[in-house]
């Protein structure tokens, strides 16, 4: 029979963690079928355009002011944005989750007259002295966080070398960039980061 040691810290940062994912899994489900229903609406609009059926649209002395194919490819666009906008909200939310978490693991064995960790590295080392160490990936997601965050050079750059992975194919940055709008993130990279930020703490025991 194995014995596990219950952490209490472990199990606090578990299941905030797996909350977060949780509530995202959820809402990114929900936008992920408002736009399967919208792809769909647009397929059979279109099908019905080409089988002779009239347009649907409102036109004022010939000139077309809206139709149905562009309603429904905006709410698309919409919802394709509001997906990615919760992504890097969700990604903010985890490192930040982490960074807090971390501050409270270290408070307990501070002395009167110790300094708190004055940045990230300091922290990290804190941490791994109270046998927490981080996950090697980790700085990588708080050059993410930064760049959602600051949207400068000095993290976006960063953050390019270290994980190209959240820009599109071919990105090459630029003078007067927004950091912020060229990130993009999948699904899949938000689960990943997920599962850095909790090998970067106290596991549970239970």
């Amino acid at each position: 029979m194995v014995c596990l040691k219950f952490d209490a810290h472990g199990w606090a940062f578990d299941v905030a963690v797996r909350h977060l994912m949780m509530s995202f899994e959820s809402s990114s489900k929900a936008l992920a079928s408002e736009r399967k229903q919208a792809a769909f609406e647009l397929a059979a609009y279109l099908r019905g355009l080409k089988a002779g059926e009239p347009p649907i649209g409102e036109w004022d002395d010939g000139v077309l002011l809206w139709d149905r194919e562009r309603e429904l490819e905006t709410q698309i666009e919409m919802l394709d944005e509001a997906a990615m906008a919760l992504r890097k909200a969700f990604a903010l939310s985890l490192y930040h989750q982490w960074e807090r978490s971390a501050q409270l693991w270290i408070l307990e064995l501070r002395k009167p007259d110790q300094k708190p960790p004055k940045d990230h590295e300091d922290l990290v080392k804190a941490v791994a002295e109270r046998g927490y160490p981080a996950h090697h990936r980790l700085e990588a997601a708080r050059q993410l966080a930064n760049t959602l965050k600051h949207s400068n050079d000095y993290w976006g750059c960063r953050l390019l070398k270290n994980w190209p992975g959240v820009f599109r194919a071919g990105f090459e940055p630029r003078k007067f960039l927004d950091w912020y709008g060229v990130v993009e993130l999948t699904d899949a990279q938000v689960y990943e980061l997920a599962d850095i930020i909790l090998k970067s703490g106290p596991a549970s025991g239970v």
